[in-house]
């Protein structure tokens, strides 16, 4: 079951990064705009929602539908960060409703995600993965204590869920914890996995300063 769990984290993984490279992500990202979901994000829902009708008790089949929910999420929280900015440099053409929209929308696929990784859990009570990506969605909520016991959890059931070691360094660092912030970004670079980029020099500015952030 663990060599299952990572091979079909690795089949995702790489059906993200094709998607970065085909643009798939930007042509979804502004179908949300306008309040559109995407066709294939459609089909995988559908297709998960299917086989979870045909068997409630796999685990698998929620936890594939909440990991489909979350890309949108993580997707959907780039191009706000995106459209804040052209925002500000364009506040005459902001168009506020629009991004309130988004933020909604995003915030529905989110507790869907939490919902999805929920049972999965109460089926697989001994699944890294989904104690790592529902922790991710709380921190995209802003719930970072719930974020840090959850990736905390991921860890504990597989100390090499590197994902897990950086979301809770992002939560961390949410909370002020800067020490524990950058013990979990040092348990990744130890294992040579890059840290996002981003991250790491809000991290540096916020060290620097006194008293933290």
């Amino acid at each position: 079951p663990g060599q299952q769990r990572t091979d079909l984290r690795i089949k995702i993984m790489q059906n993200q990064e094709n998607d970065g490279k085909d643009g798939a992500s930007n042509i979804l990202l502004k179908r949300m705009d306008l309040g559109l979901p995407d066709p294939e994000f459609n089909e995988t829902i559908a297709k998960f929602t299917k086989a979870i009708e045909q068997d409630p008790q796999d685990a698998s089949s929620y936890l594939c539908r909440g990991m489909a929910y979350s890309k949108v999420v993580i997707y959907g929280k780039l191009i706000q960060a995106f459209n804040k900015g052209i925002d500000e440099l364009d506040a005459e053409n902001a168009n506020v409703n629009d991004n309130q929209h988004t933020a909604q929308l995003l915030d529905s696929y989110c507790d869907k995600a939490i919902q999805d990784f929920i049972k999965t859990i109460e089926l697989d009570p001994v699944n890294p993965i989904a104690y790592e990506l529902r922790g991710r969605m709380h921190l995209h909520k802003g719930q970072y204590d719930a974020a840090i016991a959850d990736c905390t959890k991921a860890i504990e059931l597989d100390a090499k869920n590197l994902e897990a070691y950086e979301g809770r360094a992002m939560a961390h660092f949410r909370n002020n914890h800067l020490e524990e912030a950058w013990s979990d970004v040092e348990a990744c670079q130890r294992r040579n996995r890059d840290v996002n980029p981003e991250f790491l020099a809000v991290l540096y500015k916020a060290s620097e300063e006194p008293n933290g952030r």
